[in-house]
């Protein structure tokens, strides 16, 4: 992780702690109320913070997760006022925030992707493509699944497939050049 990444991390984080702790304050100096959802962010922020002085990779997750729920309003690091109107204010933590877009959180969110390009990558490529390895073990089932088909053919067959070549997915065009290799068909140079 470069320095300037490291720096940003290490103030946002701050950020959501001096949030925390000046909510807190407030709650008990002026009233104000501490929901649920203040609550959930303050304990995910010290497991964050354990988290990534422990393991800075797995810490990247923890920040990331503490801004996207705090973008949906899940989580909420600002504590809000209410005020008293003749009717006193209760101590109890069962309030609950509704969710919905917190647009600084999202600026903030989308400056920390930009900031983590390459680790935001990684985020995406392995929530919706899963992990290198996983994505290996597709392919080779793939290129056995039309190794499989393309095997049994004739050589006549087989010049028919490699007419549309190119028509065909990256595995099976890789099994198409493994029988093509077996052979020793003289059929077209790759």
């Amino acid at each position: 992780m470069s320095k300037p990444n490291k720096y940003f991390d290490f103030l946002l984080v701050s950020v959501f702690g001096f949030y925390i702790i000046t909510g807190v304050c407030h709650h008990f100096a002026e009233g104000s109320v501490i929901y649920l959802n203040n609550v959930l962010a303050a304990i995910l922020l010290i497991l964050g913070v354990i988290l990534k002085v422990s393991n800075k990779e797995k810490g990247k997750f923890v920040v990331l997760l503490l801004l996207v729920l705090s973008t949906f309003g899940i989580i909420n690091f600002v504590v809000a006022t209410v005020a008293r109107v003749g009717t006193p204010v209760s101590d109890s933590f069962a309030f609950i925030q509704y969710p919905g877009i917190d647009p600084i959180t999202l600026l903030i969110l989308i400056i920390y992707c930009i900031v983590n390009r390459n680790f935001f990558f990684e985020c995406y490529s392995l929530l919706f493509h899963g992990s290198k390895q996983y994505q290996r073990s597709e392919s080779d089932k793939k290129v056995e699944f039309y190794y499989k088909k393309f095997v049994e053919s004739t050589n006549d067959e087989l010049v028919g497939f490699y007419k549309m070549y190119n028509e065909y997915p990256v595995e099976a065009q890789v099994a198409l050049k493994q029988i093509h290799e077996e052979r020793n068909l003289n059929i077209l140079s790759f």
